[in-house]
């Protein structure tokens, strides 16, 4: 996403990880993505500068979409869409799982 875009972002959880250094905001946004729904958005906000090159490809390895960061006052905010994309596919109008023509619960 470009930096307009990344503005207008409503999180549905934001998690202030500025007073912690490598790896802790990676850790955190481990714990917290489980507190987010499929296809909403979890921030970051970090003081490491790693973060920002540890996170997308975190996103990359366990399936969330990395969405950008921006840069804050002495801290950068990073995006996350949790399993958004990827599998937003293969859900119903319920939020259901579709396997072929079965429903998964």
């Amino acid at each position: 996403m470009n930096p307009q875009e990344l503005t207008v972002i409503q999180a549905a959880k934001v998690v202030d990880a500025r007073a912690m250094a490598c790896p802790g905001p990676l850790l955190e946004a481990k714990k917290s993505i489980g507190a987010v729904k499929v296809g909403e958005v979890l921030e970051i906000w970090s003081g490491d500068a790693n973060t920002k090159d540890d996170m997308p490809r975190w996103c990359k390895k366990v399936g969330h979409e990395y969405l950008g960061d921006l840069v804050g006052d002495g801290y950068d905010r990073l995006f996350l869409e949790g399993w958004g994309r990827k599998i937003q596919h293969l859900l119903d109008a319920n939020g259901f799982f579709l396997l072929g023509f079965a429903r998964i619960f």
